[in-house]
């Protein structure tokens, strides 16, 4: 007032001498008079002082409101809370960094944006009322919303709000409360998923075993360092941390680890750039779910930014102290000392205290009384701004218990902070922030607690869960209440009016009755129906829900749908009676009876109690004859004579569809225009509808079945099916009749042509036995003769005869000296054919050295290897046995190369079912082509000139071995040697005594 006042006085010389010249302009043209001009020097001189003094104390002002906006500059912009101005109508007029971080936009973009737009679509009514009541009660309101970002990912916020003095604005404060209300799916997501969580985050998250080393660095720790993950292991990411820092990192990192505590530390990390970047390291110990220690945990963040902000921004003091009065968060400044420089209103509420018991208050004061999450209490160490002094490292989302001094009462806060550095970068002041969650913190537990009990246990119910109002409205229900319902399994019946399911209302009214009386039911059989019209039955089980006043407010309830169950148990009934009567048909069918005729009589004394038929019969056709008999059960005397023969086509009429394998349904005889003689004398009878049925075997139609009732009806499909087994019995029993008569007449032929067949294999072998007398006795005799006289003439004439003469004598001595060889051979071959076999259990290596020992003696003077490895146990004859050996040995000793050392192998191959031995030389070989010639009788592949022998050694080894139940063959090449194969099984000697 004073200065207006100069003012004031310092204007009146000038208006007075200004008003006469307005008024009069001639006079002011009169120059003044001296006196009048220094007094107006004087006035001018005056207003000067004044108007300098006042710009003096604009610049003052000026420079107070700077370095306030400095001061307290990161209280707006770094707070762990968005804060947000709206005006009325929710355009946002400004907002700080944490503000635009929540909303994912550019600060200078979201400024004139709608807040609404990004409040989640559910949300939105919720927001709107809020926004409301704060303008209109003009008090501080608060609320929860959910934010819709591009990612489509909400994130839930606490708002709090109030007007501004001019009620044209709401200073908003919005804290993330994501974590909270994402809790229980965090917790239950898959490795898996939490590996690509932390691969697609932009945190650089590492883990550490129990020995402190690091076995995991995820994609984004390695592409900020540039290095792969096996440069990264174990100690390797030390190679990056920049050498002033890493003493210090790994003291912190040591101690923590010891101690299994958390920590918190900063370093510089190289970049793949080459440049050093500050992080801020946050490390946990990790625990599995035994509760046993298995290492660390940790989330880097490239806080070079934020660090560098830190020295760049200040905000004014001022221009917020409104905001810090109304905030809903408590709000404490310490000075590096820990004492109190400033709190607002409401921290001091939530620590019981007024607003002179805060200031200067220090943090070891002994009214401190904070505790942790568990109840103990918090060590002076970790007070947040002990904290934060020890560390010089902001932290956020700490939860404290603080117990308040008077009624001992335990607040509940989420704590933020964070330090304030000056220029030279140490502590200036240390900023602290709160939250009261006391009571949605006991709600959330005692929420979360029974949401999750009541949730595990309803989504894993099959039975369908329904909560509903005494008058039947549906307040609550889980899929398997909508699929027994039979609605898709999203679909929402909340305010769906229950009772509408029920069959019968009269049930419902019997069910309430019950509910009310005992106050719960179990195993209830309901009939329901389904919002398609399906008719159902469930067991349900339920009881009433009352309020404090014992007033029913709902019936909470399960049901288990059993009309499978019931479907099931009335077939099973059925079944039951139809496999009965089945068992029997079986019975008579299986029964010893001799004729086709046979199984009809007993089967028809079955097949109407089957199907609850009036009448059944079967008829045989004879095609060709063009008749049929026919078998009838339960008709009147002389209206179908049983065993009677009738034309076919006038008892059935036209046989198409039966040919078809086709039943042939007539559900009303009656509507027949022209019905078959069959179906005339049914109808005389009373019988008004039947089916026919083909029997038919293979595609040839043998028959046909009628089954008949008193009644017109549409038949079934099970009773159809029934009919159907029923005829494919008869068919199959009549055919396996047919099938026994036939084996019968040819097992008789067999048996006759047995009886011939053996007497001529008599009188076959008589004569081959007298063959072989005649062989082994009169052939000989000539043979001898021959011999004998070529020995006489060449002794007696030896002298006279000539070298050419003397040459032909030899070859006839040779030739006869072959031929005998040769009927010796003969009679061998013969006699394994006809010989009994004297099966015993061979050591295989004692007749294999009986054998090789006639061998080896036969070839003195041969240089031969013998390579011969250990042999099995078999069965069979020993005589025979060695045979096989001396001549396979015979063969490969025989055939070999000239100026080649002979090798002989001889071993055994072990096969699942059967012993393969095998013979195996380096001798002159054959050609593959000829193979099969090899074990014929008399069938050589080399001239008696090159190799001596008749052709028949390998025939009796391939009769012998077949005898023993093998195989035989052989594997060679020309000029490379031969291999010989024979088989002998693995079967007992009771079954080679057979086949031999």
């Amino acid at each position: 007032m004073k200065k207006d006042s100069k003012s004031a006085s310092s204007e009146n010389p000038r208006q007075r001498e200004e008003a006469p010249d307005k008024m009069n302009p001639a006079k002011s043209a009169l120059k003044l008079d001296e006196e009048q001009i220094l007094k107006l020097i004087h006035d001018h001189e005056v207003h000067q002082v004044e108007l300098e003094m006042q710009k003096q104390e604009l610049l003052l002002a000026n420079a107070q409101i700077t370095a306030a906006a400095q001061k307290y500059a990161g209280l707006y912009d770094f707070a762990p809370t968005g804060y947000f101005t709206l005006a009325k109508n929710g355009e946002i007029v400004d907002l700080n960094l944490c503000g635009s971080q929540m909303l994912d936009r550019n600060r200078e973009y979201l400024k004139s944006r709608m807040f609404v737009q990004y409040v989640n679509d559910d949300s939105k009514p919720i927001f709107s009322r809020f926004l409301d009541k704060v303008f209109s009660c003009k008090s501080k309101e608060t609320c929860e919303v959910a934010l819709q970002m591009d990612s489509n990912l909400p994130v839930y916020v606490n708002l709090s709000g109030a007007v501004t003095e001019d009620n044209e604005q709401c200073l908003l404060i919005a804290v993330d409360i994501t974590g909270r209300k994402n809790a229980e799916t965090i917790l239950l997501e898959e490795k898996f998923q939490y590996h690509n969580l932390v691969n697609a985050g932009i945190a650089l998250t590492w883990t550490a075993c129990i020995d402190k080393l690091c076995n995991y660095f995820n994609d984004a720790w390695l592409k900020f360092t540039g290095r792969t993950l096996e440069q990264e292991m174990g100690n390797g990411w030390t190679e990056g941390v920049h050498p002033d820092d890493l003493e210090r990192c790994l003291l912190i990192y040591t101690t923590a680890f010891d101690r299994r505590k958390p920590f918190e530390m900063e370093y510089r990390l190289r970049h793949v750039s080459g440049e050093y970047r500050w992080i801020l390291d946050i490390g946990t110990p990790n625990y599995n779910n035994s509760g046993e220690f298995i290492g660390y945990i940790g989330n880097c963040f490239d806080i070079t930014e934020r660090r560098n902000s830190e020295k760049l921004l200040r905000k004014s003091e001022e221009r917020y102290r409104s905001l810090m009065t109304n905030l809903s968060a408590g709000v404490i400044v310490h000075a590096p000392d820990t004492s109190i420089i400033m709190n607002n209103h409401r921290a001091a509420e939530l620590l019981a205290l007024n607003d002179d018991q805060m200031k200067g208050r220090l943090a070891v004061d002994p009214n401190w009384k904070f505790i942790d999450e568990s109840g103990f209490p918090l060590s002076v160490d970790d007070y947040p701004v002990n904290r934060i002094i020890a560390s010089k490292k902001p932290f956020s989302e700490v939860l404290i218990g603080v117990v308040q001094p008077e009624n001992h009462n335990i607040v509940w806060l989420t704590v933020n902070g964070f330090p304030v550095f000056d220029s030279h970068g140490e502590i200036a002041e240390v900023l602290i922030s709160f939250i009261d969650i006391t009571e949605r913190k006991l709600a959330e537990e005692a929420i979360i607690e029974s949401e999750h009990k009541f949730r595990e246990a309803v989504s894993n119910l099959d039975e369908g869960y329904y909560s509903v109002s005494p008058d039947g409205i549906i307040n609550e229900h889980n899929k398997a209440f909508c699929r027994i319902l039979g609605f898709d399994l999203t679909t929402d019946l909340q305010g769906v009016y229950m009772p509408d399911f029920w069959q019968n209302h009269d049930e419902r009214t019997d069910y309430l009755d019950s509910i009310s009386k005992y106050g719960a039911i179990s195993n209830y059989q309901i009939k329901i129906k389904t919002q398609t019209g399906e008719k159902k039955t469930v067991l349900a089980s339920a009881h009433m829900v009352k309020d404090k006043d014992r007033k029913p407010l709902r019936i909470e309830g399960v049901f288990l749908d059993i009309s499978d169950r019931i479907r099931m148990e009335e077939a099973l009934q059925r079944n039951a009676g139809r496999l009965q009567n089945l068992h029997k048909i079986d019975k008579a069918i299986l029964s010893p009876v001799e004729t086709p005729d046979a199984i009809i009589q007993k089967a028809l004394q079955h097949i109407r109690s089957l199907l609850s038929s009036q009448h059944a019969s079967i008829g045989i056709f004879d095609f060709e004859n063009e008749a049929l008999q026919l078998f009838a059960a339960d008709i009147k005397d002389g209206s179908i004579e049983q065993t009677e023969r009738y034309m076919i086509d006038k008892v059935y009429g036209d046989l198409e569809i039966l040919q078809q394998n086709r039943m042939d349904v007539v559900e009303d005889i009656s509507l027949k225009s022209s019905p078959p003689e069959l179906l005339r004398i049914l109808q005389s009878e009373g019988i008004m509808s039947c089916i026919n049925l083909p029997l038919i075997s293979g595609e040839k139609l043998i028959g046909a079945m009628n089954l008949g009732w008193k009644d017109s009806r549409a038949f079934t499909p099970e009773e159809l099916e029934i009919a159907s087994e029923v005829a494919d019995e008869i068919t199959i029993a009549i055919e396996q009749i047919r099938l026994r008569q036939e084996a019968k007449r040819y097992t008789e032929e067999i048996e006759k042509k047995v009886k011939e067949r053996t007497s001529e294999l008599l009188t076959a072998n008589k004569e081959l036995e007298a063959f072989s007398y005649s062989v082994s006795h009169d052939l000989r005799a000539p043979l001898m003769h021959i011999n004998g006289y070529i020995s006489l003439l060449s002794k007696h004439l030896k002298h006279i005869i000539p070298e050419k003469e003397k040459h032909y004598l030899e070859v006839i001595a040779d030739s006869a000296r072959q031929m005998g060889i040769l009927i010796d051979d003969l009679l061998n071959f013969s006699r394994t054919g006809r010989q009994e076999m004297q099966l015993t259990e061979l050591d295989m290596n004692v007749v294999l050295k009986d054998a090789l020992q006639v061998i080896q003696h036969e070839s003195v003077g041969r240089d031969i290897s013998w390579i011969v490895e250990s042999l099995p146990q078999v069965n069979g004859d020993y005589a025979m046995m060695r045979l096989v050996w001396l001549n396979l040995l015979s063969n490969a000793a025989k055939f070999f190369r000239a100026n080649v050392i002979s090798r002989i192998e001889v071993g055994v191959v072990d096969h699942l079912d059967e012993f393969v031995f095998f013979v195996r030389d380096n001798g002159v070989g054959f050609d593959m082509q000829y193979a099969n010639k090899l074990f014929g009788v008399f069938e050589r592949l080399h001239s008696s000139q090159e190799f001596e022998g008749t052709g028949i050694g390998l025939a009796n080894v391939r009769r012998i071995i077949q005898r023993h139940g093998g195989r035989t063959w052989a594997e060679a090449e020309v000029d490379k040697g031969a291999t010989f194969y024979f088989s002998i099984p693995k079967e007992n000697q009771k079954k080679i005594k057979d086949k031999s």
